[in-house]
């Protein structure tokens, strides 16, 4: 609950101070970027260890909750989960994205000293015969986001595999 008070907080805190500001006045994009972006790599490193344990779990209540407050019930139930065991990491694939750079998918993955926070994310198209679909990124503990670069990529599986790949 105090994550979430906080959340709300922050949120509400960039919104201008000369009007009440609600979460329906901002736009949706930017909610759900908002939860991609801050609040899911800034749980993952600073939670000890539990969104990880939960979703390794299948558990989705808490992550829906927030994403249910910040953008809606709707959108929360269409967030869904799937462990990966064998690289001790979770998947966690959310409703297509309408707008750039919001995600087709995050992959947390859990290492012995800490974690990786991966997305992929939509992209404009260039022109109407550009492949590329989206671009792979990275949230590091102090809040920097990398980017890998575009790609083509159509599932969940070309990602996963890619970031796995041996």
């Amino acid at each position: 609950m105090r994550l979430l008070m906080t959340v709300l907080i922050l949120l509400l805190a960039g919104c201008s101070t000369t009007q009440k500001a609600s979460t329906d006045e901002i736009p949706q994009s930017k909610q759900i970027y908002y939860l991609q972006h801050r609040v899911m790599p800034q749980w993952t490193f600073e939670s000890n260890n539990a969104l990880f344990s939960d979703l390794q779990r299948g558990d989705l209540s808490r992550l829906r909750t927030v994403a249910t407050e910040l953008i809606s019930s709707q959108y929360a139930k269409g967030i869904s989960v799937t462990a990966l065991p064998k690289h001790d990491a979770v998947l966690v694939t959310f409703p297509t994205p309408k707008i750039f750079p919001n995600c087709y998918y995050v992959v947390i993955a859990k290492h012995s000293d800490g974690f990786s926070f991966y997305t992929y994310e939509k992209t404009m198209k260039l022109s109407s015969d550009d492949t590329v679909v989206g671009v792979v990124g990275t949230w590091s503990p102090d809040g920097s986001h990398g980017n890998k670069g575009p790609r083509t990529y159509h599932s969940a599986d070309e990602f996963v595999g890619e970031l796995f790949a041996e």
